[in-house]
Formats: C-alpha cells, structure tokens, sequence
C-alpha cells in the first residue's frame, strides 16, 4: 500500500477510511499562527499555533553535528552514541556547503557500519541526516578470491596468476585465517586481466601464484565455481531489533544499479525501486538531505510503515510486516551505511550531520512555500513542545539564503501544508559561521 498525501494521519491510512469520514474524525494538521525569536546559527525561536500535538519528550533524542567533532550534542539531545566502536575521522578535504568539517569514513577498510550505532525504545523513529558518498557501487566493487592449501606469503601489491585460467590481478590486500592456511585475497579495480575488457577470471580450484607463495582457489564450490567474486553489497541505513535481528534496510536493487529497494530482511519481501513513489538513486559526489521514518508495526501483521525522502522529495511511504511470532522484536536501533564483503580502498563517505527522535514530532524549514515542493531542508532542535507552542534551536551551520518557510510535523506525520514565511528582516541574506 502507497501513502502520497501527508495529511492523512495513520490511523486513518491503516484503516482506508473514506475522506469524508477522516476529516470528519481526526484532529487537524499543525498550524502556525507566529514566529519570533533570532533566525541565526544557534538562534531560538517561539513556534505559536495550535494541533502541534502531544511530544513526550520535547528534547530530541540524539543530536551529532561534525561541526562540534566526533561527539553529540547531548546538551541538546538526551542521549550520546549507543557503543564505543566510533568509524570515521574529522575531515575538511569534503565539507557541505553551510559546515566547516565532516566526518569521512572508508567503507573500503572495514565492512562496519560508518559512525556509531544509536538505540532507542519506542515503535517511532526519524532519522534526519547529511552526506555525501564519494564512491560509485557500479564500479567500486571489491573484487576477492578465496583460497586454501597456502605456502608461503602473498604481499599487497604482488601480481597474482592463475596457473590454469592465465587470468592475473593485483593484491590490494590479505586477509588469512586463523588455521594459517586459508583466507582471501582482494584485488585493485586497475590493472591485470580480471579488470581487462574482455575480462578474464581466475577459476575456482586453480592454483594461485606469486612471487612468495602459491594456494589453491577456493571461491566457490564445485556445484558454483565462482572463482572471482565481485561485490559492492551497500546499505544505505538499516534498523535493527538487536535481540531477534530482524532489521530492515536500503540499499541498491543489485549490484550494477544505482536504483534502491527497501528490504524487511528475515520477515517479508524486497520492495523493489520500480514500486517506489519517486525512486531514489545513488548520486557519487553529492551531498544528500536524507529522512527516514519507521514504525515498528505488530507481530504477523502488514502494518509497519517506512517512509523515505531526499532533499525533500518523498520516495518512500508503504506498509510492510516487520515483526513475525518467530523473530518479535521491536527494532530499537540504527546503523548508518554499512558495506558487507568489502570496497575497493578510497570508497570514502562524509557524514555533516545525524539528528535522531523517537517521535515523528519534528521542525523544519525549506526554501519552497508548499511542503511537497521543498528540497533544500534543514531541521530545527525543539527544546520546549506542547500543542500550542514550541520553543526551537537552529543548528550551528550557514542558514541558507533566501526566503525560508517554516513547517511542524506532529506524531502522525501531518504536516501544514502551507510554510509559514520566517520574516525576511530576521532572515538576513548569509549568516556567517564563525570558523575557529
């Protein structure tokens, strides 16, 4: 099932109750009748109006910027990192536009997930972030031959030929085993045959060579001899329920695509990009705006629900079954891009932001007078919610220039259609950020 209009809350998208009765029933979207306060990094606003809804808690969960290093902002957010295995290194070499640092990480070094798990208890989550993949999964793809029976020592940066197939490749890297003489082997995307066109594999069961050592390839089995395997397995984001592992992620169609589907993995099916509302892409090189909504839903049934959108644009808005009797955990975290089976080396991604809520309650503000026409989003820190009033953080980065319009989404994703235009006076052309 498909969601396109943002006004209808979810109770009433789960049911397909008809218009007439949902506007008769539910309460109204969010309205915002005033705004003051300084419209500047680190300013604080006062949101007026009414049907904001009920936040339990005002403070968002979690808040990172790379712009104050490694750590969040727990000044802000009521909870930091959720374990102690941090990936990624403060950079300046890649930095969005309205920032002064990222945080680069190397999905070629580690098949970790980048930054740092963030756990939350509740059925809700919202995710709001920016990055930048520095990387093409079409063509960055870590290329690997197991082996076994090993004598001797292969070395990064040796030439290795296959006695039987002719076939050679370059060693980017080693990895063996604990038994000495089994392990795998990962090759450059440059040089040697397996990267020629036509290409020419290593086969499995053939003998390995170098100059220091020889083995026997073992990628594969004799009923799928795969002998060079080839992988770029790249998800996007992937929530997880930790004890029962049921997790959902986003990530490519397949290898050779650019196209994402969302997979419910161990519960129900891939959702494919072609039944997406708008697909989205991956897109090397650019900086992304990136939020994802997910409701947990009920055991054996077809009622989780995630949402997706870039720079504003909705891609994603459909029910799936995230939880059976069999796997029953709530998902209560969230990993960041993760790569599974290895990259080539230099597969960098930036991280500017990550801002996490277990609610859908959220501020934002964008550059478009109509909610479904935004594409350059930014959020805002509520410090103090209730129905009729929010009290809101700008972040520490550039506020971008131009008019700006101002929306409050409540707990069932409803939104004022409409933006409440943030006066121009207060809204000065560049606000510089001071850069230490």
């Amino acid at each position: 099932m498909k969601f396109n209009n943002e006004l209808i809350p979810w109770s009433a998208k789960v049911l397909g109750l008809p218009a007439l009765f949902i506007a008769a029933s539910v309460s109204a979207a969010p309205s915002i009748g005033n705004v003051e306060g300084e419209i500047k990094p680190e300013g604080k606003i006062v949101i007026s109006g009414k049907s904001f809804g009920d936040k339990t808690n005002d403070r968002p969960l979690f808040y990172w910027s790379a712009n104050n290093g490694i750590l969040p902002r727990t000044d802000l957010a009521r909870q930091g990192w959720s374990g102690s295995s941090f990936n990624g290194e403060i950079s300046k070499k890649v930095v969005h536009p309205t920032s002064k640092a990222s945080v680069a990480w190397d999905h070629g070094a580690s098949s970790g997930k980048a930054l740092e798990w963030v756990d939350y208890n509740s059925s809700h989550v919202y995710v709001f972030r920016k990055k930048l993949s520095d990387f093409d999964t079409t063509k960055d793809l870590a290329i690997r031959t197991r082996f076994d029976r090993l004598s001797g020592e292969f070395r990064e940066g040796q030439l290795v030929r296959g006695l039987t197939s002719g076939a050679t490749g370059i060693i980017e890297s080693v990895n063996v085993n604990s038994d000495n003489t089994s392990g795998s082997i990962f090759y450059k995307n440059v040089e040697g045959s397996i990267n020629s066109e036509p290409r020419n594999d290593f086969m499995y069961g053939e003998k390995l060579v170098s100059d220091t050592a020889a083995a026997r390839n073992s990628e594969g089995t004799d009923i799928y001899p795969t002998g060079t395997y080839r992988t770029f397995n790249y998800k996007i984001i992937r929530f997880w329920a930790e004890k029962t592992i049921n997790n959902v992620f986003v990530g490519p169609d397949h290898q050779g695509a650019y196209e994402m589907k969302m997979t419910p993995e161990y519960t129900s099916g891939s959702i494919w990009s072609n039944d997406w509302q708008s697909i989205k892409r991956m897109t090397p090189g650019k900086w992304l705006t990136e939020e994802f909504l997910v409701y947990s839903g009920s055991i054996d049934q077809n009622d989780a629900r995630l949402v997706v959108r870039t720079d504003g644009v909705l891609n994603f808005d459909q029910l799936f079954k995230a939880r059976t009797s069999e796997r029953p955990g709530r998902y209560d975290r969230v990993a960041q891009s993760q790569v599974s089976n290895g990259a080539q080396k230099g597969s960098f991604i930036y991280y500017d932001s990550l801002y996490v809520d277990d609610s859908w309650h959220r501020i934002i503000f964008c550059d478009r007078p109509k909610y479904d026409e935004c594409s350059n989003v930014e959020i805002l820190i509520p410090i103090e919610w209730d129905n009729q009033k929010i009290v809101a953080q700008f972040r520490e980065s550039l506020i971008p220039s131009g008019p700006l319009y101002l929306y409050v989404l409540d707990g069932d994703n409803m939104v004022n259609p409409t933006g409440y235009p943030l006066p121009l006076a207060a809204s000065p052309s560049k606000v510089e950020l001071m850069v230490e």
